[in-house]
């Protein structure tokens, strides 16, 4: 084959050759690049358009400065864009350019005693009766959250500070039995008025429901957020977005867990100061996301779309992560065995029909047998080709049916 496309291969050689023996009339001084008079807001726009946030940020500090208009405290790309933006079209969330990252730490209270989780609950009871959303993150021994085990689980009711439930840990001895826990936070979850705000929430319903706690509320969800403002470049995962948008560095769990696969330990054995601040920021975040997303969302136009159709189809999904999907093997076994003698029938009958014998599996033997000419080698129908592909005429399902509607062949 090497040899047939000998020629082929060697003008693939030259076009991806560079050429070092041009002249050009071009000194090195002219390539320098002035910053200072780059058309910055122009350069800005394409690298928003073209989905390039982390580069925006570097084009920005490199200039010295926010590349957005400065009057307005947001970067291009951010609130003024998302006014003007149809709905599902890509923008930048809203990073602050010239923002310095500085690491996360939110206000943390562990909750270890029956007096403080009681005096917990009715804060969230007050938040309830008040319409506001109770942000949640749920910690676990594995990401697979129909088999994981709950380590702890984080509640944030403001933007600053929030609460770490520990329920597994290499100290159970200080703090509450999980089944506790569980228990003492089961009527938020059970009351129709609840409104949990999260990122990914879905992962968390189905840990709550392999614990036994069916959630019955609502939830606003962050990553849906991020995703109907930005459909498209960079990642929706919660450091991630948080570190895009919000502009600070949050810790991320290798850091506490380790990064090495193998190696890697569980949550349950974080000792409880490492892991309340971690946990914490992942509600605290959301909460601040949130806040972010919230006015944007409405700008779009989306809002109805996130209350009435993403934001309840996050419960249904985890229903049906629970669930689960039952199978009946005798009955596929059953369409199994139909589906292979009608196949084997077909395959009969295309063979059959076709001027020489050949495998239906093989595009190049159906292709030969579709557009070879009845003298050819093997013998052929002689269509005419509609399509080539790089090794000859495409026989794929688009093709097979516009030949099959072509009013010049007969069936």
């Amino acid at each position: 084959a090497i040899r047939e496309a000998a020629e082929t291969v060697r003008r693939s050689r030259r076009l991806v050759e560079l050429r070092s023996d041009l002249e050009i009339d071009l000194p090195i001084e002219r390539t320098r690049v002035e910053f200072g008079r780059a058309d910055r807001a122009a350069v800005d726009e394409l690298m928003r358009t073209l989905g390039f946030h982390r580069l925006r940020e570097e084009f920005s500090r490199l200039l010295g400065g926010d590349s957005g208009d400065e009057s307005s405290g947001e970067s291009v790309g951010g609130a003024a864009s998302a006014r003007t933006a149809e709905p599902g079209m890509l923008f930048d969330t809203g990073t602050d350019a010239d923002h310095e990252k500085a690491v996360f730490t939110p206000g943390t209270i562990v909750v270890r005693e029956e007096a403080a989780l009681a005096a917990l609950v009715e804060r969230c009871r007050e938040a309830i009766e008040g319409g506001r959303p109770i942000a949640f993150d749920l910690e676990t021994t594995g990401l697979v959250p129909r088999r994981a085990a709950i380590c702890g689980a984080s509640l944030a009711l403001d933007d600053d500070e929030g609460f770490y439930l520990p329920m597994r840990s290499p100290a159970p001895e200080t703090h509450l039995d999980p089944q506790r826990v569980l228990d003492g936070l089961a009527p938020l979850w059970s009351d129709a008025r609840t409104i949990l705000l999260g990122h990914n929430l879905r992962f968390d319903l189905v840990a709550l429901r392999s614990a036994g706690i069916r959630f019955a509320g609502r939830v606003i969800d962050t990553m849906i957020e991020s995703h109907l403002l930005a459909p498209v470049g960079a990642g929706h995962g919660l450091k991630d977005v948080a570190e895009r948008v919000l502009g600070i560095c949050p810790r991320r769990l290798e850091s506490l867990i380790g990064a090495r696969r193998g190696e890697q330990r569980s949550f349950s054995e974080v000792p409880i100061d490492e892991a309340a601040p971690y946990a914490v920021q992942d509600a605290v975040l959301a909460r601040r996301l949130h806040g972010r997303f919230a006015d944007r969302i409405e700008e779009a136009g989306q809002t109805a779309l996130c209350r009435d159709v993403e934001f309840p189809l996050v419960g249904i999904l985890a229903g049906l992560e629970f669930e689960g999907i039952r199978v009946d093997p005798t009955e596929l076994d059953r369409q199994r065995e139909v589906l292979e003698r009608d196949l084997e029938r077909l395959r009969r009958e295309i063979v059959d029909a076709a001027p020489a014998s050949f495998s239906p599996d093989s595009p190049k033997q159906l292709a030969a047998i579709l557009f070879n000419p009845s003298d050819g080698d093997p013998p052929g129908l002689g269509l005419r080709p509609i399509r080539r592909g790089k090794t000859g005429p495409s026989t794929d399902s688009e093709t097979l049916a516009r030949l099959e509607a072509d009013p010049e062949i007969e069936t």
